[in-house]
């Protein structure tokens, strides 16, 4: 006999409405249930720990809430007060339950339901947190943990996941995007839902929106449940979206196996199925705290050198830090160390070829490469030994965004656009290149023409999360490729072989189908001696002159 499917409610953030959340949750049971519990996956007590009389009556035993409830942690210093002091968990009232900041739990008929409470706080997420104490932010130690649970052989899967926040990247592979502000960026949930796969995974702190369902397998792998993503509004939102949302759900325990596989018409692919990752945070034994990035462009999943891949970030594990890079091609003791005297693009070195030189900033210059791959393709280059972008300092990221907005414009008004290429991996010094293609070549033509010169490399690009930048992604010495497109997305991918191409980002857009110039792939082929490229650094200076931020008062 099948197991009877279990009657669940889910409310988001209810922020100290609790009269409110329990006069609609009574009118519900009445018409609809019995419910056999409801699920909050938002802040339920108000931003500044305020919460309505109804709760003290509720505390006090006074009136006994309707529905067995189980809540998220704090997501605000004031809320703290109204928790249990231990972050595992407790009854904060008859029918209310604090799931704890970061844990897999069995409730009622089996149900498995996974927590991660708090927001994402970039200072706080590495921070050295007692593990006995409960804070309104996720550390990468509750990160770690759930996915630690996901990689044992006793797991079987949660039904539910529980986030205080929408994870990064969730909207990815879906067929309509949610008409709403940018939700609060939250890696640590995108990490642990990637990990845990839930069949359904419920999140607050925004809006109402439920995502199309997404597969956990790729092509060619074993076939397994489809996950469902649906964001929850706040109780009493002004827009009024929903912030109830009911539905029936047999425990996976109980389910047959012919129904958890199956996969509905609309199922996307994971919004998660990236392999590019960045550690964290060390812990124990290597592993570390990491995060998923955005989804693969194309191709079948990659096999990373042990260590490497796990979560959510790429990184570099110090005690492997050597023979990772000799493995990826990275910088090893047989390369010569290039200081700043003895580098070819620090200004101040007596190896920079100056008359390549278009602008000087304050921190950076634009500088013609050697061999063009079409007129107008230049490099923005730091001042100072800058191996990446990453290392940039902040004055020197907003100088880049100069620049870049600098030659967009100069481009526009030559009927062109730009691609933006970085190669961090066997150069010790930054060089950003602009390559100006035609206005007309749209973006999806572009990716394809990617995609194709990385098919033939076995190189799988995935696209960076809006509202992050490399240095999130990537830790310092990690090796990796970007591209910017003209719609402002930005391609990129982790490298791990010695063999990934140095004339990658020349190979691609010399395709016939982008700048159609494959005689100019390497650039040795096509470098001028050094009266024609003074006169082409010249020609340039004369078209950028009215465009550059250095000349502007």
């Amino acid at each position: 006999m099948a197991a009877k499917p279990l009657k669940l409610l889910v409310v988001g953030d209810v922020d100290g409405k609790v009269k409110q959340l329990y006069k609609r949750v009574k009118k519900v049971n009445a018409s609809n249930g019995p419910f056999d519990a409801v699920l909050c996956c938002g802040s339920f007590f108000g931003r500044d720990g305020s919460v309505d009389d109804e709760w003290l009556t509720y505390t006090a035993g006074k009136a006994t809430v309707p529905v067995p409830t189980y809540i998220c942690g704090p997501v605000t210093a004031a809320q703290v007060k109204h928790y249990p002091l231990s972050p595992s968990g407790g009854d904060l009232c008859t029918n209310v339950t604090f799931l704890g900041s970061a844990s897999v739990s069995t409730l009622i008929g089996g149900l498995k339901i996974a927590v991660l409470s708090g927001t994402h706080d970039l200072s706080s997420f590495s921070s050295e947190a007692p593990d006995d104490q409960l804070n309104p932010f996720y550390t990468s130690g509750n990160v770690q943990k759930l996915i630690d649970i996901a990689s044992t052989k006793s797991f079987k899967g949660v039904d539910v996941l529980l986030t205080s926040t929408w994870p990064d990247g969730v909207t990815q592979f879906n067929a309509q995007r949610p008409e709403l502000p940018p939700p609060q960026q939250s890696p640590g949930a995108r990490a642990v839902a990637a990990a845990l796969k839930p069949r359904y995974h419920f999140a607050g702190g925004h809006a109402y929106f439920m995502r199309a369902p997404y597969r956990n397998h790729e092509e060619g792998q074993m076939p397994t449940h489809a996950s469902r993503f649906i964001g929850v509004g706040a109780v009493g939102n002004p827009h009024k979206d929903k912030w109830l949302y009911a539905f029936n759900l047999t425990p996976m325990a109980s389910e047959a196996s012919a129904t958890l596989l199956e996969q509905p018409a609309d199922t996307t692919r994971s919004p998660y199925s990236f392999t590019g990752r960045r550690q964290q945070h060390q812990q124990p034994g290597g592993q570390a705290g990491r995060m998923p990035m955005p989804p693969r462009s194309q191709g079948p999943p990659r096999q990373l050198p042990a260590g490497q891949q796990v979560g959510l970030f790429w990184g570099a594990n110090p005690q492997q830090m050597g023979k990772r890079r000799h493995q990826s091609g990275g910088q090893t003791s047989k390369r010569p160390l290039v200081t700043p005297d003895s580098c070819w693009f620090c200004l101040g070195s007596p190896k920079v070829e100056k008359h390549l030189v278009a602008s000087v900033g304050t921190q950076l210059y634009l500088a013609l490469p050697k061999g063009t791959i079409t007129s107008g393709h230049i490099l923005i280059v730091p001042i100072q030994h800058v191996k990446s972008t990453i290392e940039l300092d902040e004055a020197g990221k907003k100088e880049v965004t100069r620049y870049k907005q600098a030659l967009r414009s100069m481009f526009e008004e030559q009927g062109k656009t730009v691609v933006m290429f970085e190669r961090n991996f066997r150069s010790d010094h930054l060089q950003l290149q602009v390559v100006p293609v035609p206005a007309e070549m749209k973006t999806p033509d572009l990716v394809k023409a990617i995609n194709q010169t990385a098919k033939r490399h076995h190189i799988t690009f995935d696209y960076q999360p809006k509202g992050t930048d490399l240095g999130e992604l990537f830790d310092e010495g990690v090796p990796f490729f970007s591209v910017e497109l003209p719609s402002g997305d930005i391609m990129v991918t982790g490298i791990t072989t010695r063999s990934f191409p140095l004339q990658f980002g020349r190979e691609m857009l010399c395709q016939p189908d982008v700048l159609n110039c494959l005689d100019r792939v390497d650039w040795k082929a096509c470098a001028l001696d050094k009266e024609g490229e003074t006169e082409q650094a010249k020609a340039f200076k004369t078209q950028f002159r009215s465009f550059d931020p250095t000349l502007k008062s």
